[in-house]
């Protein structure tokens, strides 16, 4: 009989106590009601995106408001604020937070022209993420909110408004387009509605963009979507001399029955509502049908 080497011996008799003792200590772990993870097959393993319990990302709307309404074009060196619209929320939030927007820790504001960043401001916490803001130049300005979640999560959304002298007879040739979609947080399959206004000096054509590989055309539109997921809807408007203006709105889709914000359609900004008296709205700041 061949002779067991001493080490080998000391190892196998050291080793079967500590295995018994393990498999006894899981035993005892299932019997007392825990639940044994595996660290690695779990990290492997995260919830479908149809899970009822899985995690929903945020959606996001910009409003740049004066004198309480939406505006497109204003004046220099006027009050606007901006802020993100009510339906602007992180799903996984919708009714267990008491912020006006649920779930959503803070906004970010960028101030763009020409594409050329000229301006920052973030608000963060439950009270109203909405900052003031008065433009100092002239021409299409592009306003970008970025929205974070309480769980770390970002969406997007964007408007281009058109600003004017003080003196409303100088022109603006850059067109500006603003963009508004319901609902904003939508089921599988629900229609979303969306709707764009060109501000030019001259009748543009507004085509969609819907984050999933659909397009459009036209100032009103719908669109489906398929699938859950987090979608950036963008409505570009274009003029006949080839300049260009674009808007955006996030789109949460979620699981069909889970809970989410009330609202209707937003209300687009008209020939009154441009941030200035109607007498003294330029004629180049007509409000064309769209195309």
């Amino acid at each position: 009989m061949k002779k067991i080497p001493k080490a080998t011996a000391l190892t196998n008799s050291v080793m079967m106590p500590v295995i018994f003792t393990f498999i006894t200590a899981i035993s005892g772990c299932r019997a007392a009601g825990y639940e044994i993870i595996d660290p690695v097959k779990n990290r492997e393993r995260p919830a479908g995106p149809t899970d009822a319990t899985a995690s929903l990302l945020p959606s996001a709307r910009l409003e740049i408001v004066q004198a309480g309404k939406m505006i497109g074009v204003t004046r220099t060196n006027q009050g606007v604020v901006f802020r993100p619209s009510a339906d602007t929320v992180d799903p996984d939030y919708v009714g267990k937070s008491p912020c006006a927007n649920p779930g959503i820790n803070s906004a970010e504001y960028q101030i763009s022209i020409d594409g050329q960043r000229v301006a920052s401001t973030r608000q963060r916490g439950c009270e109203p993420l909405e900052v003031p803001y008065a433009f100092a130049k002239i021409g299409a300005q592009n306003v970008t909110l970025k929205v974070v979640s309480a769980d770390g999560e970002t969406a997007t959304a964007s408007q281009t408004v058109r600003v004017v002298d003080n003196d409303p007879c100088c022109a603006v040739p850059a067109p500006a387009v603003f963009v508004t979609a319901a609902p904003l947080v939508a089921y599988p399959a629900e229609q979303v509605s969306v709707q764009a206004k060109c501000l030019a000096t001259e009748a543009g054509t507004i085509t969609w963009t819907f984050g999933d590989g659909a397009t459009s055309l036209g100032g009103i539109s719908t669109h489906a979507f398929d699938k859950v997921g987090q979608y950036l809807i963008t409505a570009t408007c274009t003029l006949g001399n080839g300049q260009k203006a674009k808007a955006t709105v996030t789109v949460s889709v979620i699981p069909s029955g889970r809970p989410r914000p009330a609202g209707g359609t937003p209300t687009l900004p008209s020939v009154i509502e441009l941030g200035m008296p109607p007498s003294q709205v330029p004629p180049n700041q007509s409000d064309p049908s769209q195309n």
